[in-house]
């Protein structure tokens, strides 16, 4: 009777899931037809004024939160922290899923979206988005080649699985570097907006600290999502490594908050703050909720070795991190520019329907593929 009661509501669930991921994608789908078809003009509040907005936002956003995927490569392939091992695979899945979600982002943002191959044949060597470009597009074959190991082992291909996996080593390291050009080079995008980014958020350090904040962020998402793969795939999150990203995660927010200070003193930023208070707000929002708090929690022992410690912790330092690239994309450029920005409901829609898509091909490829076993 308990286990008919557990497979109804198990079954329920997943109707409802993916009834909701289905509608999601229908009217996203809707959307991208009018968007393709009328411009960007007629279905975004895009404009000279406000040239980045809402795609933009999350597009920086899950390039930082697929940091995870890099970061626990390394941790294990190269420093051989060999904790990390159960749960390698779904940090690739992550950042896999989520580096071609951005990819897909950047299309509905581009003016010219048929022109999106554009950077791998017209080189300027003076732009940081060819490095960009090239980085993150070698960084999703790397991707692809890790993700193929446990494909080809799930549709029994033992041998070329077998042979993929002598190479971890050189795709850890290979990601590594990738990762860490990329990350930081999104930052150097910034630097030439000195005159229209607020000068709160404006710093010759933006490289540095793109690439710091990422690796708090990338933890954290990939904590929240180790917990959801716990309550919906039947994967126990073992307590030993919910220890081990408590302390990976105060590590990396410690890093990030010590860069920004010194940052922040050396540009005598307080000044600032003071004739701004809106930019006051929104900053101490994002460090106050996203890195401060988050350190103060973790800081604690029995918080940090807590299920509910941990996920509490990273959900405000994934919020941080959607902030930072909120004042950064957004918010800082409105602010100097005294413009006003609201996304349409097309903006709204197709970043739901390209967040259901990720949500689906994760949840598809967790149940079907060997993501959550150790068998490497």
């Amino acid at each position: 009777m308990t286990n008919n009661s557990a497979r109804t509501r198990f079954s329920a669930g997943n109707i409802i899931t993916w009834s909701i991921l289905a509608a999601i994608i229908v009217v996203g789908i809707y959307a991208s037809f009018l968007r393709f078809s009328k411009g960007l003009g007629a279905t975004t509040h895009l404009s000279d004024a406000v040239p980045w907005g809402l795609w933009i936002w999350f597009t920086l956003s899950r390039v930082a939160l697929s940091a995870g995927g890099f970061i626990l490569c390394a941790l294990f392939f190269i420093f051989g922290v060999e904790k990390f091992h159960p749960v390698l695979r779904a940090a690739v899945l992550t950042a896999f899923v989520g580096y071609a979600l951005v990819g897909v982002e950047l299309i509905y943002d581009l003016g010219q979206p048929l022109h999106f191959w554009h950077p791998l044949i017209f080189w300027n060597w003076r732009s940081p988005m060819l490095e960009t470009s090239w980085c993150i597009g070698t960084y999703m074959a790397v991707l692809g080649l890790e993700v193929s190991i446990p494909f080809t082992e799930g549709i029994g291909w033992k041998r070329l699985s077998d042979l993929l996996k002598k190479f971890c080593v050189a795709f850890a390291l290979a990601g590594a570097v990738l990762s860490t050009l990329h990350q930081s080079s999104i930052g150097t995008i910034f630097l030439i907006s000195s005159e229209k980014l607020s000068p709160v958020w404006y710093s010759s350090w933006l490289p540095v600290l793109f690439f710091f904040s990422a690796l708090g962020g990338g933890i954290a998402f990939l904590i929240l999502e180790l917990f959801l793969a716990q309550k919906f795939l039947n994967w126990n999150f073992p307590p030993e490594l919910v220890k081990s990203f408590g302390r990976l995660l105060l590590g990396a927010l410690a890093i990030y908050l010590a860069a920004f200070a010194v940052d922040f003193i050396r540009l005598e930023k307080w000044s600032l703050l003071v004739r701004d208070m809106n930019a006051l707000a929104w900053l101490s929002a994002e460090l106050g909720l996203g890195v401060i708090l988050p350190m103060v929690l973790l800081s604690i022992r029995d918080v940090r070795e807590s299920a509910l410690g941990l996920r509490l912790s990273a959900v405000l330092a994934v919020a941080g991190l959607f902030l930072n690239r909120l004042n950064v994309t957004v918010v800082g450029f409105l602010l100097e520019s005294k413009a006003r920005y609201f996304p349409t409901w097309q903006e709204v829609s197709i970043t739901l329907m390209i967040l259901a898509i990720g949500v689906a091909v994760f949840i598809t490829a967790a149940k079907v593929l060997p993501i959550f076993q150790s068998r490497e």
